[in-house]
């Protein structure tokens, strides 16, 4: 589901009440997985190997097919994170998360500062993710190809989005 407003409507003013279990209680079976502008969670002195595999339930093969798939070569893998640009280290919290045992991801505007081919590897990403995504973002072609459903924050209050059928129908998407 995507979260759509303007600058300052709210989003990520959500995304921190539900991180800080203000808004989601209990929910047995959830397991939340954040992605932040912040980055926090990397380790500069660790490989981007050692940094998925940190908190992965993955194996470690499964763990380098996502971060090539993710566009890190096999040579990367070995790189600290200290050297890593601003969109590497972008994709490597999202690898962290894909590996990660979370199964509802909240991501706060995850395109920024990727270049193309990031984005268009992220896109393929979360349309084969089987859990339930919650997304804010402003790229709207990033939004249109992935969210099955939208909602709107405007006047302090979330509401469907009218001009997405699916959103008005209620049918239950990522």
């Amino acid at each position: 589901t995507a979260v759509i407003g303007p600058n300052g409507a709210g989003k990520t003013t959500l995304f921190r009440l539900i991180r800080e279990g203000e808004l989601i209680r209990s929910v047995p079976k959830a397991r939340l997985g954040f992605f932040h502008q912040d980055l926090s969670g990397l380790k500069e002195n660790e490989t981007v190997l050692e940094s998925v595999m940190r908190d992965s339930i993955q194996k470690e093969g499964a763990v380098r097919s996502i971060l090539a798939r993710l566009l890190f070569s096999a040579r990367d893998i070995h790189k600290p994170v200290s050297v890593l640009s601003g969109g590497e280290k972008i994709r490597l919290c999202f690898a962290r998360l894909f590996t990660s045992a979370a199964n509802v991801l909240i991501l706060d505007e995850p395109t920024n500062y990727l270049d193309i081919p990031s984005v268009e590897a992220l896109e393929k990403l979360f349309s084969e993710y089987e859990g339930t995504m919650l997304f804010a973002s402003h790229d709207e072609a990033f939004v249109n190809a992935i969210a099955t459903e939208r909602l709107i924050i405007d006047e302090h209050k979330i509401k469907p989005d009218p001009s997405h059928p699916q959103s008005q129908t209620g049918n239950s998407g990522k």
